[in-house]
């Protein structure tokens, strides 16, 4: 029974020397661990927020709630949302390229295909006023080689008067000086009476003065034909050029916005506000943070402006949110 009891007596011993062993590893253990990783350390970090106008004066904004997250988080957050954006510029930049290939190209061509027929009908036109100028000289040569030939004419006796007044008056050389004065405001109608009159059987005793005329009045014609083919190729090319300038039209650009960004950004591990001097102070650890803000000022005329920050900080103590640093619209924060 006495052995018995020795040997329980040495088993309760050895369990409890075990156990005050164990205790010892683990808060030895325990021990080693807070060595190893100590408390991460502090450091204070100065904000200043201000904004600089064109005119050079500073305006310190004042009641403005600035916010530090760890870079890390941020990430994460924001990530999605800048990887949407790429995606909606790539196929925006993608539909950019379609549409060029498909119309641009075709409302270049039609642009230069226009400018040539604006020249061509230019041209075409100074033609005409040309030929024109040369129709009246050559209808008031005409005129003047005619007076000698009537007068010849009145002189002859074997001509009766009756037939000599129906010889004269179908010259119609006051008809014709009438036509020479109208040839600028109306050519066409007045080069077909013009025609008439020189296709009258008097003329035929001048045949060269006769031919003359009439060529010129051929000239005329063919040159007001092709000033007609130019404004009609004009006009034509205008109506396809526009057309094709509205199928050329860039899609609507993706709209993204600097608020976007700012209410995507996860809670705030750590938040101050500035003083009137547009100051404040964070408590942060060692480590990357950003530093985000949203401030605004009202303008004249019942306007408004809005100020996004989102800035990282990896070191230092100070850091300044202006104009340097602003988010824009369409803009990435960096190290984003």
């Amino acid at each position: 029974m006495f052995t018995d009891f020795n040997r329980r007596l040495s088993s309760v011993i050895g369990f409890v020397f075990s156990l005050c062993v164990l205790c010892s590893f683990t808060a030895c253990r325990q021990g080693k661990t807070s060595k190893e990783e100590p408390e991460p350390k502090s450091r204070l970090v100065d904000v200043d927020v201000f904004i600089v106008m064109k005119s050079g004066e500073s305006i310190k904004l004042g009641l403005i709630n600035v916010y530090a997250t760890p870079l890390e988080t941020a990430q994460k957050a924001i990530m999605p949302l800048l990887e949407q954006r790429r995606s909606e510029m790539d196929a925006y930049i993608d539909e950019i390229k379609r549409i060029e290939v498909q119309f641009g190209r075709e409302a270049v061509r039609l642009g230069k295909a226009l400018a040539e027929a604006q020249v061509d009908d230019h041209k075409a036109s100074q033609n005409l006023v040309s030929a024109s100028k040369d129709l009246r000289k050559a209808i008031f040569d005409a005129c003047v080689e005619a007076v000698p030939y009537i007068e010849s004419i009145k002189r002859r006796s074997d001509i009766s008067e009756q037939s000599k007044i129906k010889f004269f008056n179908d010259f119609q050389v006051d008809g014709l000086k009438a036509s020479i004065e109208a040839l600028e405001t109306d050519i066409l109608v007045q080069v077909g009476v013009i025609e008439k009159i020189f296709m009258q059987k008097p003329w035929e005793g001048l045949p060269e003065v006769r031919k003359g005329v009439l060529n010129s009045i051929g000239t005329l014609k063919a040159r007001a034909d092709a000033v007609s083919r130019n404004q009609q190729a004009v006009a034509r090319l205008k109506l396809q050029k526009a057309e094709a300038d509205k199928k050329a039209l860039p899609p609507k650009r993706p709209v993204h916005t600097a608020a976007e960004l700012f209410r995507a950004l996860p809670a705030p591990s750590k938040s101050s506000t500035t003083n009137a001097d547009g100051r404040c102070s964070l408590e942060l650890t060692e480590g990357a943070w950003i530093i985000s803000a949203y401030g605004g000022r009202e303008m004249a005329k019942d306007k408004r402006e809005d100020y996004f920050w989102i800035v990282p900080i990896r070191e230092g103590d100070k850091i300044m949110l202006s104009n340097h640093n602003l988010l824009g619209d369409d803009k990435e924060p960096p190290s984003f």
